[in-house]
């Protein structure tokens, strides 16, 4: 292999694993933010669940 064929071989793959490394930083941040969205979705819709739950589980530990 000649040395610009080298240069050209890992300019190549540092663009592939370059483009797939923002692809997945973009996705991972977008993909978090919808996890923490629904967790935050879940978490507000169970609240009062969660208090009734807390109290009993107070009650429960008061006896």
């Amino acid at each position: 292999m000649s040395r610009r064929e080298d240069v050209y071989v890992c300019v190549c793959v540092w663009g592939t694993f370059d483009l797939i490394k923002r692809f997945f930083l973009d996705h991972i941040f977008s993909i978090s933010i919808s996890i923490l969205s629904y967790l935050f979705t879940w978490s507000s819709l169970l609240s009062p669940f969660k208090g009734l739950i807390d109290g009993l589980g107070g009650c429960w530990v008061g006896r």
